[in-house]
């Protein structure tokens, strides 16, 4: 008796009611004619009747069963053969999604627990000489036991004493790295996968190539679904820190989202925790599936601290991963600034020397350095510049376009004011050499009359913007003199500020791993009185603290991840001590490929903050260590998604250990039939398609009746 493996494709054969009603519709009926007599006429009318039922009867009859045998291919049944597959000789992969997200609980118990017991269940209905393997992706070695083994009770005892990683399951990959390697070993082997089937697990680019693996090994799937359909979960989303990096003041902020899972409604508080003391805190009012944004200002510890460390934490729910977001910030100081003077006497950035270093007193602890043109392009190594301001520049060619690409792609963030009496050189064709603001109008204007213009927002998500927003509300006035009127189409989405009444005033473009910044007014009083307003203090004070971080490679990695550690020494060779949140203690021994490469650390099992301690660093280093980003939410794939990912491999979707059971009895011992369907669909169509022609070819009338039309009409 056969089985369908997509037993849904079963209701397209009802699709056959369209020919039949086509062939009720068009049936003809006989048209009558006036004869004196009629007796041969009817007669050869009955006989031309009978065969043209015949032939429609037999078309009808092969569409409708190349419609039924098409529904039942794709339905893709199986006939089952006993004795295909003898008793005892099965060859069977556990495999228990070990990832974070499996961690989340419900009704007392976590997702990783039911599936291990619904493992359990598996393994208990095996044989004494069938074969199993135990594979457990998201830990750091997910080779339980591998190759297959008959020893049921030493893999049942590595089933209970299996832990739940926090890292990332990457079940798709495991699967396909560990059987292609193995596909000349073991074949006809069943896969059960038990997983909550979050998107962060199951590939579904990297299933096409499982499929076709498994296809030549004639191996079967089972998607064994464990833990809740729906978890009541608050969690973190994206978290950025302001600035990157501790300066002068201490101050920092979090920029925090926090998501609900779409069964969470109610209230929420995250509080910021630094050095073990709670710093601040903010309560949300959460809804179904929906995020929030929150804000939260910090100040640093003890200056004697090398980072500053800590927590954002929310109120514990179903799932207590996502209920924690480690960091820390590297303390920067005594960072240089360069300001290039396009006119070469330092008029043209006397406003901003001033707004890094108000009074003498550098408060974002910028160090000011000045160099005319030539200066710049002669510098050589520019990339120790947290930030440059390029004032009133000379025409951009393509020297000065190398040197200006070549910082800002190394992390580097530089700002071009225009200045002159004219439109200078930020034209078009000045900034088109720079290849980034595709579609940009250049256009100088000079004020008709001097009046006072009004800078607003033009992107609300940019960080830098919500700054200046939170400091300074918007609309921004001063007078203004002459302009560069920057137009961008919507679709390069570059304006941060633009001026009320058109034209953008301060654009930004990203360039490799740095940030080019274009102004539409000079940074001297020659254009505006930009440069007296609060506003512009704000402005510079703000890009700096985010420049001085944007070089910085942050100390913070996601569990089973690696951390790029950079050394300003000469040394090629570093022994360091990690300790782990839990006290562990691991020595590495580290080698870099060469100077001003970062030596790589690993072994980040488990998030928490890490110290990192050794002869060459002074004090500690602390790395902040989250799950990844993808593990944080709660989304799965469905039983179809799943399927479909693996065409061509017999695969099973189950909810429950009895539905696995009936699934798997009828998968056991048979063999394909839609193949065959199919072949049948098409010789079908084949020969519908010569019987059609055949039928279609015209007939001449019969002797007799054409000899009796003639006579009618005469």
């Amino acid at each position: 008796m056969p089985f369908f493996l997509g037993s849904g494709f079963l209701l397209a054969g009802l699709a056959i009611v369209v020919p039949i009603a086509l062939h009720l519709l068009h049936r003809r009926r006989p048209q009558p004619l006036l004869f004196s007599a009629v007796r041969f006429m009817r007669e050869a009318i009955a006989k031309s009747r009978r065969s043209r039922r015949i032939t429609q009867g037999l078309t009808l009859l092969m569409r409708v069963l190349i419609i039924l045998f098409l529904s039942l291919a794709f339905a893709r049944p199986y006939v089952r053969q006993s004795g295909i597959v003898p008793a005892g000789r099965r060859v069977v992969l556990l495999v228990l999604d070990s990832s974070g997200s499996m961690q989340a609980r419900g009704s007392g118990r976590s997702s990783f627990e039911l599936g291990r017991n619904w493992a359990q269940l598996v393994l208990d209905s095996l044989q004494e000489g069938d074969r199993v393997g135990l594979l457990a992706p998201g830990l750091s070695e997910p080779r339980v036991v591998f190759p297959p083994v008959s020893d049921l009770k030493a893999v049942r005892s590595a089933l209970q004493e299996l832990n739940c990683g926090q890292g990332r399951g990457r079940v798709c990959e495991t699967l396909l790295d560990i059987l292609d390697k193995s596909k000349d070993a073991i074949t006809g082997y069943e896969v059960h996968i038990f997983s909550d089937f979050q998107r962060s697990s199951w590939s579904a680019s990297v299933a096409a190539r499982l499929s076709a693996v498994m296809s030549e090994g004639e191996g079967s799937v089972f998607f064994n679904r464990v833990g809740l359909k729906s978890t009541s979960d608050a969690g973190f989303g994206n978290v950025q820190f302001l600035p990157p990096a501790v300066l002068s003041d201490g101050r920092f902020q979090a920029e925090v989202d926090v998501v609900a899972s779409d069964s969470f409604m109610g209230s929420n508080t995250v509080r910021l925790v630094v050095g073990g003391e709670q710093s601040n805190h903010s309560s949300l009012l959460l809804s179904p599936g929906e995020s929030e944004h929150c804000s939260l200002g910090g100040v640093a510890g003890s200056a004697t601290v090398a980072d500053v460390s800590g927590w954002l934490e929310l109120e514990t729910d179903a799932y207590e991963l996502n209920n924690r977001h480690y960091f820390s910030l590297p303390r920067l100081s005594g960072l240089p600034a360069l300001l290039v003077n396009g006119s070469g006497d330092g008029r043209d950035s006397y406003y901003l020397k001033r707004a890094l270093n108000p009074g003498g007193v550098a408060s974002t602890l910028m160090v000011p350095e000045q160099a005319d043109w030539s200066g710049f392009l002669s510098a050589g190594e520019l990339t120790r510049n947290a930030v440059i301001f390029v004032c009133n520049p000379p025409a951009l060619d393509a020297t000065s376009c190398r040197v200006v690409k070549t910082y800002v792609e190394t992390g580097g963030v530089l700002v071009l004011f225009p200045g002159g009496s004219g439109a200078g050189h930020l034209d078009e064709t000045s900034l088109g050499n720079l290849g980034v603001f595709e579609g940009l109008k250049v256009k100088y204007q000079e004020a008709r009359e001097v009046k006072r213009h009004e800078i607003i927002i033009a992107d609300g998500s940019d960080l830098l913007a919500r700054r200046l927003e939170a400091a300074i509300p918007p609309p921004w006035p001063f007078v203004l003199r002459r302009r560069l009127k920057l137009e961008l189409p919507e679709r390069i989405g570059a304006s941060i500020l633009k001026f009320r009444d058109g034209g953008s005033f301060l654009m930004r473009k990203r360039m490799g791993e740095g940030e080019l910044w274009v102004a539409a007014v000079s940074a001297n009083r020659d254009w505006s009185d930009w440069p007296l307003s609060p506003m512009f203090f704000i402005y510079i004070q703000e890009l700096c603290k985010q420049a001085a971080g944007l070089r910085q490679r942050g100390l913070q990695t996601e569990v089973g991840g690696d951390l790029l550690y950079s050394w300003s020494g000469r040394e090629q060779k570093l022994s360091l001590t990690l300790t782990a949140p839990d006290g562990t203690k691991s020595v590495h021994d580290l080698e870099r490929d060469g100077l001003g490469k970062p030596f790589v650390i690993n072994g980040f099992d488990s998030p928490g903050l890490y110290q990192l301690t050794g002869a060459t660093i002074q004090g500690h280093r602390t790395i902040a260590v989250n799950i990844p980003e993808d593990e944080r939410a709660l989304v799965s794939f469905n039983g179809n998604e799943l399927r479909n990912t693996m065409q061509g491999v017999p695969a099973s979707y189950c909810e429950d250990h009895e539905e696995l059971r009936r699934e798997l009895s009828g998968m056991r011992q048979s063999r394909p039939l839609w193949p065959w369907l199919l072949l049948m669909a098409f010789l079908l169509s084949m020969v519908e398609v010569i019987f059609a022609n055949v039928r279609s070819r015209p007939i001449g009338q019969p002797h007799l009746v054409g000899e009796l039309l003639k006579r009618g009409q005469r």
